[in-house]
């Protein structure tokens, strides 16, 4: 892992992160995902893979978060995380999720989306706590 050599510690925010980390060497700290307390989760990954029709490959299959990103973030850096996410379906057969936060539209979303590559955008639910 290259990033050994460059990173002094790392801070991740889903708590699956730390063993990739540890296991290749680097320095790991898990700090938590603010997003992930405000979401309340409603189904289970067989169902929600189930409902978005993704095919289970035995493999994780790795999400893109939009976040509370605006407008302006979505114009400027969806593109790219677009297509390293199509790099990653080509090299590791997985299906890529992309979860729209609730203020923004799909359609900005398709707007940047790269020819060639075929993400799943998925609405995240807005939940009062």
């Amino acid at each position: 892992m290259k990033m050994r050599g460059i990173v002094d510690e790392m801070l991740v925010v889903f708590p699956f992160e730390e063993e990739i980390y540890r296991k290749n060497g680097i320095d790991v700290q898990f700090v938590g995902h603010p997003l992930l307390e405000e979401l309340a989760v409603e189904f289970t990954r067989d169902q929600f893979c189930k409902r978005f029709r993704i095919n289970r490959s035995g493999k994780e299959d790795p999400g893109v978060n939009s976040g509370k990103a605006g407008r302006q973030e979505i114009e400027n850096i969806f593109s790219v995380m677009a297509r390293a996410a199509g790099q990653l379906q080509q090299e590791e057969a997985c299906e890529v999720i992309v979860a729209v936060a609730p203020h923004l539209q799909k359609k900005l979303f398709e707007t940047y989306l790269p020819s060639g590559v075929s993400l799943i955008l998925s609405r995240m639910q807005r939940t009062k706590l």
